[in-house]
């Protein structure tokens, strides 16, 4: 068994050492000639010497945010609305506490003993 995967190693290198031998080289010198002058005759086209432009370029930074008065109006809605709803919670707690202090439930939980209220 040895034998048999030796010699299909070796038949493996000899099919690709003929592959190589087929090739059609290029002198070096030739490769870099081609090689200047296909980068000459592209270099309008690079965006690395040319640039990018601000519309097309996907990596440019995002604008800032900008309050327009339309966006102006949604913020103050949204805080007062949240300011409203705050303190329609506090006082909902308040008035809870008041009926405690007048008629506890024994055993239950007071909202000054819940964590996070």
């Amino acid at each position: 068994m040895n034998g048999s995967s030796s010699i299909a190693t070796m038949k493996k290198v000899v099919q690709q050492l003929r592959l190589e031998a087929g090739l059609n080289r290029v002198k070096v010198s030739q490769a870099a000639a081609d090689l200047k002058q296909f980068c000459l005759q592209n270099a309008q086209h690079d965006p690395l010497l040319t640039g990018v432009s601000s519309s097309t370029n996907p990596f440019r930074p995002q604008k800032s945010l900008t309050f327009t008065s339309r966006n102006f109006h949604k913020f103050l809605f949204f805080n007062f609305y949240l300011f409203m709803i705050v303190t329609e919670r506090e006082r909902e707690r308040q008035r809870h506490r008041q009926r405690e202090k007048q008629a506890p439930c024994p055993g239950s939980p007071t909202w000054d003993s819940i964590p996070g209220l």
